[in-house]
């Protein structure tokens, strides 16, 4: 629309078309990494328990259910990374366009600012994956010392593990177990009603039926 003294107005920094365009791109990528993510948390999940001899599915994970415990922190890291890819991008080349004394075409509609954009985000969904990495070694390390794993707000495949005084109904288990009553686990999990601790000071993983024990948190 032209301008009053005749010349065409210039669109603001946003252009609806190439925000529209970052927006579809921003989507492909977010359903391929959704599918890469929860892959990931399954390998991930599989390699932790594994240390103690357990599969995800021995403590009660299965698809459905890193489908779900990942989806809403995969969908606020992904969003996330898209926001603030989008605003470094924009005060870069803002902050380069005010140096320059022609009014080039909208920020959104320059390739080289969407390009930033999508480096930006991808940068910071790579931290995101280290730092799930770094939280699952320490993770381990925290459940072979016989303690609790903290909670992790943005963890992707966040693990159970959590210290457990342990009582058992039936005397058999004192000789079978070879613990005190009350004896200190870490409670890994439950499936198939059998419940699955590891205990740090043989660095056993012991399974035993759910109806057979009453348990605390230490």
């Amino acid at each position: 629309m032209p301008a009053p003294d005749g010349s065409q107005a210039t669109p603001g920094l946003l252009g609806v078309h190439s925000l529209g365009e970052y927006a579809r791109t921003v989507a492909a990528v977010a359903v391929v990494a959704g599918f890469v993510l929860v892959g990931l948390t399954q390998m991930g999940l599989d390699w932790f328990y594994g240390h103690f001899g357990l599969s995800s599915q021995d403590v009660g994970l299965n698809q459905t259910s890193i489908l779900f415990e990942t989806a809403a922190t995969g969908i606020a890291a992904l969003a996330a990374a898209a926001v603030i890819g989008v605003g470094v991008a924009l005060a870069v080349h803002r902050l380069l366009r005010s140096r320059r004394p022609t009014r080039p075409p909208p920020l959104l509609a320059q390739p080289a600012v969407v390009c930033t954009a999508i480096g930006v985000a991808l940068v910071l969904l790579a931290a995101f994956l280290i730092s799930g990495v770094v939280n699952a070694n320490r993770s381990l390390s925290d459940t072979r010392a016989g303690r609790s794993v903290p909670s992790q707000a943005l963890a992707h495949g966040e693990v159970v593990a959590r210290c457990t005084e342990v009582w058992w109904k039936d005397p058999y288990l004192d000789g079978l177990i070879g613990r005190p009553q009350g004896t200190r686990l870490v409670y890994l999990g439950e499936a198939a009603g059998v419940t699955s601790f590891y205990d740090a000071t043989t660095t056993r993983t012991i399974r035993i039926p759910t109806e057979d024990i009453a348990t605390r948190s230490c």
